[in-house]
């Protein structure tokens, strides 16, 4: 999340009049060239910007387009945004403080534990260890741990907890030499598809592992996105989107050999893996997981995409004759609404937005004029008629929903078909 004083607005509207960008033209995993994306994203909005007052004109938006690799099943989208750009110094998103984002690590750490070894640890590694919520569950297991993230550069001195120590940064740019000795495990959740090159992020990991340390990684995976028809979920910040195919291809490039993996469907079918570096004589190791697999095609996409346009145009056309003659309110201040409403355009017309968090009082999005306030200002939600616009996690559409039943909501419209 980003806000700013009004200097501060003034200067990030005008920094977002222009995004800029890189395009891709390449498979990251195997490079293979992409040819024409399978799905065009026009004037395609930021998301996680939150400012002070409603902005009119057209900021913060690129086209973008996804394309399935298909020599390795890889999902990917072709322009990538600077970080500095997508996060800023402000963006303070924290695992902790986000009920979804604890569920998704929860859930990780429940395919985790039952594979770590039963001895001690000595070193713990965390790829993205945003506020150590992971770190901090972990911390019974190891004699130290050590995170990495930029969102505490220049500000490692605050960890007061003498096993856990921090360096803030990317991981791409960091010396491993900081990172207090080789693993016993590595540890990265939902870091990988913000990442430009994920197959060097691999094989510098592999390289300077033990034959016994242990890797476990969540991402988004893509099978369940494409056959659940859950575009919304494509956005800037997710660079990648992995399948079995993509992995197995990125480990066999990497040198590594894959243990186990398992989809997580409470959290829209993230993709965890368990890998180590791959021993001698087992280069076709992980051909295994790949038999009988059915793998997602780029006709498949497209056929998808065409289902999920249709029942937003039918979600859309929906609020449109019933904002005719009542007023419509949204349900959940998410972080990725500007998307939601990129293909619901209805969702840019509501009254407000209704979100108790009160970091984001009576803020708009940069590209979403639609103000948002606590419920305590609505009158009379018996009688209204509530969108829920926090759809990116299951766990998130489900406790909205549940919430406005509990207030006894005349009619909760919910934008997708899947809860």
């Amino acid at each position: 999340m980003k806000s700013s004083s009004s200097r501060a607005h003034r200067q990030l509207v005008k920094s977002l009049r222009h995004v800029p960008h890189k395009v891709h033209r390449h498979c990251r995993i195997c490079r293979a060239p992409l040819g024409q994306p399978q799905i065009r994203l026009p004037d395609f909005p930021l998301s996680e910007i939150y400012v002070p007052k409603k902005v009119t004109e057209k900021v913060g938006v690129l086209d973008q387009g996804f394309c399935l690799c298909e020599r390795c099943g890889h999902g990917q989208l072709i322009n990538t945004i600077p970080a500095q750009v997508l996060y800023g110094s402000n963006y303070f998103t924290r695992t902790s403080g986000s009920g979804p984002a604890k569920t998704a690590v929860d859930d990780f750490l429940a395919f985790v534990t039952p594979q770590l070894p039963r001895r001690r640890l000595r070193h713990i590694l965390e790829i993205g260890c945003n506020d150590l919520y992971t770190l901090t569950k972990l911390r019974s297991r190891a004699d130290t741990l050590c995170g990495i993230d930029p969102i505490w550069k220049g500000r490692e001195h605050e960890v007061a907890d003498a096993k856990i120590r921090v360096v803030g940064g990317f991981v791409e740019d960091i010396d491993p030499a900081r990172l207090g000795g080789t693993p016993d495990v590595v540890l990265c959740s939902h870091t990988l598809e913000h990442i430009d090159d994920p197959v060097g992020v691999f094989t510098n990991l592999i390289r300077q592992a033990s034959p016994e340390t242990l890797h476990f990684f969540q991402f988004p995976g893509l099978e369940p996105l494409i056959r659940d028809g859950r575009f919304e979920q494509l956005h800037h910040q997710h660079l990648n989107y992995f399948t079995l195919q993509s992995v197995v291809a990125a480990l066999d490039r990497a040198g590594a050999e894959l243990l186990d993996y398992r989809y997580n469907l409470n959290h829209w079918g993230a993709l965890m893996i368990s890998f180590r570096k791959r021993p001698a004589g087992r280069r076709h190791a992980n051909r295994k997981f790949l038999r009988g697999y059915r793998a997602v095609t780029r006709a498949e996409v497209r056929q998808r995409y065409a289902i999920f346009q249709a029942s937003m145009a039918a979600v859309n056309g929906q609020l449109r004759a019933l904002r005719a003659d009542r007023p419509i309110y949204g349900f959940g201040a998410a972080l990725m609404l500007p998307l939601l409403a990129y293909h619901v355009p209805e969702i840019a017309r509501l009254e407000c937005i209704i979100d108790d968090d009160p970091a984001k009082q009576n803020l708009y999005y940069v590209n979403l004029p639609v103000r948002i306030v606590p419920a305590k200002n609505i009158r009379h939600l018996e009688r209204a008629t509530v969108v829920v616009t926090a759809v990116t996690s299951k766990h998130n559409a489900r406790s909205l929903t549940r919430k406005l039943i509990e207030w006894n909501v005349q009619d909760i419209v919910l934008p997708t078909n899947l809860l």
